[in-house]
Parts: C-alpha cells; structure tokens; sequence
C-alpha cells in the first residue's frame, strides 16, 4: 500500500512542471538555503525520443526522480550529494549532475544551455 501511495504522489508532483529554463547549480549548499520553489533542479527535462526526466523538490534534500525511457517509466528517490542528485536505479548508484548541451556529446542537444545527464548517453534538456 506504501508503495501505491508513493507512485500515487508521484506522478501527482509529475503532472506539475515547474520547468524554469535554468541550468542548475553544482554548488548544492547554495542551492539548500534557497525556496525549495526556486530550486532549479526542479521540473521536466526532456530527451530523445519522447523520452524525459522530472525531479520534484520531495523533503528537504530528497528528490521524487521519474524516468520515462526507452525501458518505460519509473520512479525513483534521491538525495542532493556530491554536486548532483544521487539515487539507485537497477543495482547501480547514479548522479544527475548539471550539463550543457555540448557536455552531453549529445548531437541534438548541441547549444543547448541547461541540461542534466546521467550517464553516458543518457542526457536530458530544457526546450
């Protein structure tokens, strides 16, 4: 039931995006003294193929992480640490970390601003 409960706020807090065309900043004790309204990790980040990343602010230094990808949708929790936003996915730790469109070595992400990746080929944008 907990888990239906977590899924239910989730994807409630999916449906509101709060995407303000700012790339986030990697100094992550800045970004815990500001309104949790203004954090810029916050919102939709989209990528290839219909594909895209929304993080809501969820507790403090948690995120409520939901991926939809090309292994379908899930979501995850994470947590603001080593510059990023840490969490598990599949038995691995993973960062989402700041990224310009250029950091991404993503073509179809070239000029692009504000951007977060994942890992190698796996990087989402602000339109």
């Amino acid at each position: 039931m907990k888990s239906f409960a977590f899924a239910f706020a989730l994807l409630t807090l999916v449906a509101c995006d709060r995407a303000s065309g700012e790339t986030p900043r990697r100094d992550t004790a800045a970004a815990r003294s500001e309104p949790r309204s203004a954090d810029p990790w916050a919102g939709r980040w989209n990528g290839v193929d219909g594909g895209y990343i929304e993080i809501t602010p969820a507790d403090d230094s948690l995120y409520a992480i939901f991926v939809k990808g090309p292994a379908g949708p899930a979501a995850y929790q994470g947590r603001v640490e080593d510059g990023g936003i840490r969490f598990g996915r599949a038995g691995t730790e993973e960062t989402i970390v700041a990224a310009t469109g250029g950091d991404t070595g993503m073509p179809s992400f070239a000029g692009k601003a504000a951007c977060v990746t994942v890992t190698t080929g796996e990087s989402y944008c602000r339109d």
